[in-house]
């Protein structure tokens, strides 16, 4: 399982808010979190690692939706196509269907 600790989400959200041009956010965020401190600014953050974690993990909803799909037999292995657009912060249509 992987493990992920306050200090590498905030700054992610810092990148974040850096590469977004969030200058005021930046100092008040960074300075709040102690993000600007944390040693792991040093490291090096490919661009926009936050949003392509979030990508990678809605890609991972989704999967996760079809394998249950296909586990309760309402679908093959193989589920059709989904016409439903995933989202960050709604419940997916076939998630919904299945409560």
């Amino acid at each position: 399982m992987v493990t992920l600790c306050s200090d590498e989400v905030n700054v992610l959200v810092l990148r974040y808010l850096q590469e977004s041009g969030f200058t005021h956010s930046v100092f008040t965020f960074g300075n709040e979190s102690l993000a600007l401190k944390s040693p792991l600014q040093s490291k090096s953050i490919p661009p926009s690692a936050l949003l392509t974690l979030l990508q990678k993990g809605i890609q991972l909803l989704e999967i996760e939706v079809g394998v249950e799909a296909g586990e309760k037999g309402d679908s093959t292995l193989h589920p059709p196509p989904c016409t439903h657009a995933y989202e960050l912060l709604a419940v997916h249509e076939r998630a919904r269907q299945r409560t």
